[in-house]
């Protein structure tokens, strides 16, 4: 019994310091140890849906929307507004200074309003993050050389090694059927999916093709496209680019993953729960306040009138102008995102907290037969389980699984492997019985 005790204590501290050592000194061990991690935390997410939807305020307080209505395009000179109606919109916007501008139409113009694009560049370089919708298309349409080489060189992408695999990405598409101008695409500014289309668009009006598309993308789904692949690369939507821009990160820094639990990572406090192929399931809250774009120009707006729209505004805020449903869908996505409250991990010393019960545990289990230690293991593991499962449903607060791991395979491998034997007495056994019988069955 002796041998037993010193070999289980020599072998479960040798564990342990393994494990310490490995997290210090070794990168695969340790990118192995995270994906650990994640792993739970994809149970931890795909159990705690309603918990996150429970969380959402009612108003965003983050976002706001300026809506180029469809019904006012008879007030602009020009429709979809030209150039200098974005100018005169960013002067009355600049007061708010926001965070982040995001426009879910591809901003190009051909002919007379070509020439005041580059007035509208020098417009939003005071913009701290300035991002940029194009639209995509399910099928295989030919494209012009400048869409070609945006497809083959230019398009964001989420790093290789934080992104899954991009087939399990629901949304795909295979080309590029609109894109800004140019000169507004030569700086700091980001770029992410504003639609994805299923066919070509028709040689329409503009106002006529945008409308279709969203009344296409919106009719009949709750799901919004986060994120979408070309095959070969992850491309973030307009959406998922605002979202990581307003957090201060660059899509290059995300990581994603798919399946159960999947969920955008800005960082470990910051998350965005998604479904499985990587949409957005939108919900009726929070709703998203709305401005009417024609309305910031109206000169003869009477002083409440002003002090609304600016208490809407804020300070530093995302702000996404566009026209119709899916930019309305954006909005909502956006502000969906960040209303997602903050997951809160324990500390070191709470992994240990916890791996120390587990250790516990082993003390009742070390006294128990093959069998018992066996299912005692299993049963403990489950039981864990449920307790992080409802502490991060309640709290959001989870902590690593990976020591604890560590002691309760070291006991239960011990305890399968050199099971408890009872010592029985002598005068219990008979006079011709051998004095110990610590060879019989286990218990």
């Amino acid at each position: 019994m002796k041998a037993r005790v010193i070999t289980f204590a020599v072998l479960l501290t040798a564990a342990l310091v393994g494990h310490v050592v490995g997290l210090r000194l070794s990168p695969e061990y340790r990118a192995r140890v995270h994906e650990y991690e994640q792993g739970f935390l994809d149970f931890l997410v795909a159990n705690s849906q309603d918990s996150f939807a429970k969380a959402v305020p009612e108003t965003s307080s983050e976002v706001v929307f300026i809506d180029f209505r469809e019904e006012d395009k008879a007030e602009f000179e020009a429709w979809p507004p030209a150039p200098l109606d974005y100018i005169m919109l960013l002067k009355k916007l600049s007061p708010a200074e926001p965070s982040v501008l995001a426009f879910t139409e591809p901003l190009r113009w051909e002919g007379a309003n070509a020439e005041f694009i580059q007035q509208l560049r020098v417009a939003l370089l005071p913009v701290p993050s300035l991002i940029l919708g194009f639209d995509v298309s399910t099928e295989a349409i030919e494209m012009s050389p400048e869409q070609k080489e945006f497809l083959e060189r230019g398009m964001p992408s989420f790093n290789e090694e934080g992104a899954g695999n991009p087939a399990a990405a629901t949304a795909s598409f295979k080309s590029i059927t609109r894109l800004p101008d140019k000169v507004l695409r030569i700086g700091t500014e980001e770029m992410g999916i504003a639609r994805v289309s299923s066919a070509a668009p028709a040689p329409a009006t503009e106002g006529d093709k945008d409308k279709d598309r969203d009344k296409k993308q919106s009719a009949g789904s709750a799901s919004f496209p986060f994120v979408a692949n070309d095959g070969t690369h992850l491309v973030p939507s307009l959406a998922a680019q605002a979202v990581s821009r307003f957090r201060r990160m660059a899509s290059s820094e995300l990581s994603l993953r798919f399946g159960q639990g999947a969920r955008l990572s800005l960082s470990d406090a910051h998350i965005v729960p998604l479904e499985e192929g990587g949409t957005m399931k939108l919900l009726k809250k929070p709703s998203v306040p709305t401005l009417d774009a024609l309305g910031l120009f109206d000169p003869l707006a009477d002083e409440p009138t002003l002090a609304a729209t600016a208490q809407t505004l804020g300070k530093g805020k995302v702000l996404v102008i566009g026209t119709g449903a899916v930019a309305a869908s954006q909005a909502q996505a956006i502000a969906q995102a960040l209303a997602v409250p903050q997951l809160h991990r324990a500390p070191v010393w709470g992994d240990w907290a916890f791996a120390g019960a587990v250790a516990l545990f082993s003390l009742w289990q070390f006294h128990r037969g093959r069998i018992k230690a066996l299912l005692a293991g299993v049963l403990l593991a489950a039981l864990a389980a449920i307790v992080c499962m409802l502490t991060f449903q309640s709290s959001l607060w989870w902590w690593s699984p990976a020591s604890a791991t560590v002691v309760l395979a070291t006991t239960t491998l011990f305890c399968f492997l050199w099971p408890y034997r009872k010592v029985i007495p002598v005068d219990e056994v008979g006079k011709d019985a051998p004095a110990v019988a610590e060879g019989s069955a286990a218990v």
